[in-house]
């Protein structure tokens, strides 16, 4: 018997969980996504956490969420069009691997709606997408605020961390990440630097002792033009580094979104043959 009203109700009811947040420090350390799971089983029943009340305002926005993140699983289809169902079919053990992909519905820029913040992890690291999508209601579709690779952290300011898929430099336990502000004119976020840095425990030999003059051994490389300005550009000292990236981050408040992973039905095979 198919069920496919009691899969999306299922999606839908996920979608309907209160968010709340607490203070962090501002991290120094490597930006990584959340590795809080929530557990895969046969009885959807089991993993829906309580509902609370739509209200009217959001309850658009909410299914339209619901109906990107069925998409995803039932055909491996993301929120900006690209198709990823190469050999996918929907069978269990796909929408169990699947259900390891991670979302969260949160009010990341501050405008007062809720986005839907979708982690996309179940794919060799060049395809792992990071989406922040906002509901347009003149269109009834979904705008894509932000796509990065998922290593995603927010701020209270508005501010978004996007680390590097990659570390190859001097960092060492420094993670190097993309630096992006929320434009309210544009309803998108806007990229205003990169961050990487040189470790003086991993890499002594040439260290500018000279620059790093709060002797905290990491001195910081500011971009404006990562492609542009590789290998171009002197670093500066912890000192000057705070102070650039201050303004953007305010009082360094993180957001600790509440991310739960997408969910699957026993009987999906009877839908998807």
């Amino acid at each position: 018997m198919k069920r496919w009203n009691f899969l999306f109700l299922i999606l839908l009811m996920n979608l309907m969980v209160g968010c709340g947040q607490q203070t962090a420090p501002v991290p120094e350390e490597p930006v990584s996504p959340p590795v809080e799971e929530t557990p895969v089983t046969e009885d959807p029943a089991l993993d829906v956490p309580q509902m609370s009340v739509l209200s009217e305002e959001n309850a658009p926005a909410r299914k339209a969420y619901a109906a990107a993140l069925k998409t995803l699983l039932d055909m491996n289809v993301l929120p900006d069009g690209t198709d990823c169902s190469d050999g996918y079919s929907g069978s269990i053990p796909e929408r169990k691997t699947m259900a390891e992909n991670q979302f969260s519905v949160y009010d990341v820029d501050g405008d007062g709606r809720e986005e839907l913040i979708l982690l996309y992890t179940t794919a060799i690291t060049a395809g792992e997408q990071g989406f922040v999508l906002d509901y347009d209601e003149k269109t009834e579709t979904l705008h894509i605020q932000l796509s990065e690779y998922p290593a995603l952290t927010f701020y209270a300011d508005g501010a978004v961390m996007a680390g590097w898929s990659h570390n190859q430099g001097k960092g060492g336990a420094f993670w190097p990440y993309f630096l992006y502000v929320y434009d309210p004119d544009t309803d998108s976020y806007t990229q205003v630097g990169a961050v990487d840095a040189w470790d003086k425990t991993l890499v002594p030999e040439g260290y500018p002792t000279d620059i790093d003059v709060s002797n905290t051994g990491f001195v910081y490389y500011i971009y404006k033009d990562v492609a542009a300005e590789w290998d171009q550009i002197d670093p500066v000292d912890a000192a000057a580094y705070r102070a650039w990236i201050a303004p953007y981050l305010g009082d360094g408040e993180e957001l600790a979104l509440p991310y739960t992973c997408l969910l699957y039905t026993s009987d999906a095979a009877d839908e998807y043959p």
